[in-house]
């Protein structure tokens, strides 16, 4: 990235008179924050940065509308499939599918489909799916599924609607109106340059946009290319830059990576965490003045933590861009732990605590923050010997791990909802994530905030 930027910075800084009259339109914040390092770096006198926002950004100021997105669009498209199926599922259930339908819908706005030809044909293609050769009926299985596809531009037509109605929209649905508000955009942007910086293949609705930015402002346009691929014909992995560089106003990027020195190594592991562990030793033989040249790629999110916690105090907090699964996490397994405990406490009845959530609690290494090894280890062999299944607060006094329950809101079941239990439990994870501040848990925060780009890179 870096290269790239340095080229982008350079042109900026000549090309462009007054950088704070001056829109830099990305893909992400990321790229701003390099993008401005860059700048600082260049620049041999003191002004003003150009402003930075993302495609997001420009929605939210000349739509009316609110993009929904994650669990929000997800309760709105559930509560609009109830209107429209015949037969309804839960919301667990439709959860599953749920997120693939809001993607579905997002590319058909991005790619203006004609809808109604494209649900026309899956429902179709779906009954041929099911079609049987022989004449027998279709399973009652089959015949809902069959009704869900049908159903599918119904849900897409009333989802569209109650979105509207509550002046919200998903992205792909708000990337289709902007073409309406273009005129507020030049209006609230009078006076300004535009340059766009850092995309790669558009769909139909952001060409026609970035069309209209290069007409109204003069934009240039910046595309992350490399000449060896972007010359060569053959090179399928630039087939849509290239067009892009023919059809708007391009900056032509000099990088080539024919001319960077290469050393390639292939090291095998016995094991997949082995990997972290030999990438965390490799850094270390690689140190230089700016780790911020130094990347690392994962090919499985998994291995995230495993590389990290291989990493010592002599190697910087990095910056990491990946996503990683908070389920994957040390602190939701707690959670689990003490919702499982909760759980058998309250279809019992009763304030005893099962044997085995008293040995997941302890065992994990959060719950070994609550109690010193001398009383978990005198509690783990009483368990053992004298073969007990329910402990009693009372008898857990008698090892020192009455404190440890009452940080966690264990002691009263009576007094305590199970609510207030997980709100207790909320505070406790945020005080045992701040005494293991070495390592990367719900807040994917390791030693420093996420948020500043330092070091070495994932």
């Amino acid at each position: 990235m870096s290269k790239f930027l340095a080229e982008v910075a350079e042109d900026l800084l000549a090309s462009v008179v007054d950088l704070e009259k001056h829109i830099c339109v990305i893909p992400n914040k990321r790229m701003a924050l390099f993008l401005k390092r860059e700048l600082q770096k260049q620049s041999n006198k003191p002004g003003f940065l150009p402003l930075f926002v993302t495609t997001s950004d420009l929605l939210e100021k000349i739509t009316p509308y609110k993009v929904l997105g994650g669990l929000d669009a997800s309760i709105q498209l559930y509560i609009s499939y109830l209107k429209v199926a015949e037969e309804t599922i839960e919301f667990k259930e439709f959860l599953s599918w749920g997120s693939q339908v809001l993607r579905d819908f997002n590319d058909i706005d991005l790619y203006q489909v004609d809808q109604k030809q494209l649900f026309s044909y899956v429902s179709d293609a779906r009954a041929i799916e099911v079609w049987n050769v022989d004449g027998t009926e279709i399973t009652p299985f089959q015949e809902r599924y069959l009704k869900f596809w049908k159903s599918l531009g119904s849900l897409y037509y009333q989802f569209k609607e109650d979105l509207k109605a509550n002046d919200n929209a998903y992205s792909g649905m708000a990337y289709s109106y902007m073409n309406e508000y273009f005129s507020k955009l030049e209006s609230h942007f009078e006076g300004y340059q535009f340059s766009v910086i850092g995309f790669n293949a558009l769909s139909k609705v952001e060409r026609s946009i970035f069309k209209k930015i290069e007409s109204a402002f003069n934009a240039k346009f910046y595309w992350d290319t490399d000449q060896f691929s972007l010359k060569d014909d053959s090179m399928e992995s630039a087939l849509f830059l290239r067009r892009l560089v023919k059809d708007f106003n391009s900056f032509e990027n000099t990088f080539d990576s024919r001319e960077i020195k290469k050393s390639i190594k292939v090291i095998p592991c016995a094991q997949t965490v082995l990997q972290g562990k030999y990438v965390a030793q490799e850094l270390k033989n690689l140190r230089t003045d700016d780790n911020l040249e130094t990347a690392v790629l994962l090919a499985d999110e998994n291995l995230l933590i495993p590389t990290l916690n291989a990493f010592d105090d002599t190697l910087d907090a990095p910056n990491v861009s990946m996503g990683y699964t908070i389920k994957n996490t040390a602190i939701f397994s707690l959670i689990e732990v003490l919702i499982d405990l909760k759980v058998r406490q309250a279809r019992q009845n009763s304030n005893s605590i099962y044997y085995k959530d008293i040995l997941r609690l302890f065992e994990h290494e959060f719950g070994q923050l609550l109690i010193s090894s001398i009383s978990w280890n005198k509690l783990r062999k009483t368990l053992v010997k004298n073969n007990t299944v329910y402990c009693s607060s009372k008898w857990l006094s008698e090892f020192e791990v009455h404190e440890a329950l009452r940080v966690i809101g264990l002691k009263a079941l009576v007094q305590n909802t199970f609510l207030n239990s997980l709100k207790k439990y909320n505070t406790t994870c945020q005080s045992l994530i701040g005494k293991r501040n070495n390592y990367l848990y719900f807040s994917l925060s390791w030693k420093s905030s996420m948020n500043t780009p330092k070091n070495i890179r994932f």
